[in-house]
């Protein structure tokens, strides 16, 4: 990832250097050409993957990645979200209803733990695309903002659950 985006800062510079009547349409074919192979590779890129490139990744690089993101990889993330949580959800609420005989108790700490997975796929999809929108580095902040939003969610989710169903 990072020698394609070094490759397009080069061929670009190359480019601007040149003085030619289609410069400009020479530095818009080549930048598209760039843009076109850097979405394949991101298309084959598992969403884990993809975070930790653009966590590495300095600024500016950060940023041409992230403007490159199509939906499907949110739209993946959140299926991700949702299998993880039916998978540790039925775990856990398993282990409650063995451990302290309680069919409602499993079912409440199974439905906690999809909600708050699913709720952690989209906030972990929102918030970095919220702070570009305020101009900000999606991936400075996200980290802080996620753990936060799952934790109290969780929490609250948990409890009002067990409100409801246990009480």
């Amino acid at each position: 990832m990072t020698t394609l985006l070094e490759k397009q800062r080069v061929i670009e510079a190359l480019t601007h250097k040149q003085e030619s009547k289609n410069k400009e349409l020479i530095e818009s074919l080549v930048h598209r050409q760039n843009l076109a192979l850097l979405q394949r590779k991101l298309r084959d890129l598992h969403p884990a993957d993809l975070a930790h490139i653009i966590e590495v990744l300095p600024q500016p690089d950060r940023l041409v990645v992230w403007a490159e993101l199509e939906p499907h990889h949110a739209a993946q993330e959140l299926f991700v979200g949702l299998m993880n949580g039916a998978v540790w959800g039925t775990l856990v609420g398993l282990s409650a209803m063995a451990l302290y005989g309680s069919v409602p108790l499993g079912l409440v700490m199974a439905a906690a733990i999809l909600l708050n997975l699913v709720v952690a796929a989209m906030v972990g999809c929102m918030v970095p695309i919220v702070l570009q929108r305020l101009g900000r580095d999606p991936a400075q902040g996200s980290s802080v903002l996620l753990t936060f939003t799952t934790d109290s969610m969780g929490f609250f989710i948990f409890l009002g659950l067990a409100r409801a169903f246990l009480v």
